[in-house]
């Protein structure tokens, strides 16, 4: 069975799609067997686990397989981004709930 996957430039795998989502950026088809046969896991796993807690993707897409990337190679990441998407995420949430409880306490 065929899944589209995303990539960034650097091959790191974004995202783990059964539709065909290939006329989308950075979406390409692979088969099942490209995505499982070095990582050792099936792909509801993998989908579950394609970035780790910091935000990082898991896997590469390289040579036509999909495989595991280095810890030193995700914590590169960590340190290339200044917050992580959850961390950003979780600050925005914060700074709108104040918003909001200020306005709901006849604050402006």
């Amino acid at each position: 069975m065929p899944f589209s996957i995303c990539v960034d430039t650097r091959g790191r795998i974004l995202g783990l799609n059964p539709a065909d989502m290939t006329g989308n950026t950075g979406w390409i088809s692979v088969s099942e067997e490209a995505l499982t046969q070095r990582i050792g896991m099936d792909t509801a796993a993998l989908s579950d686990a394609l970035i780790d807690e910091n935000g990082a993707p898991r896997y590469l897409f390289a040579d036509g397989y999909a495989c595991a990337r280095t810890p030193e190679d995700r914590a590169a990441d960590a340190q290339d981004a200044p917050t992580s998407l959850a961390a950003q995420w979780r600050t925005d949430v914060e700074n709108a709930l104040v918003e909001l409880a200020d306005l709901l306490a006849g604050g402006e």
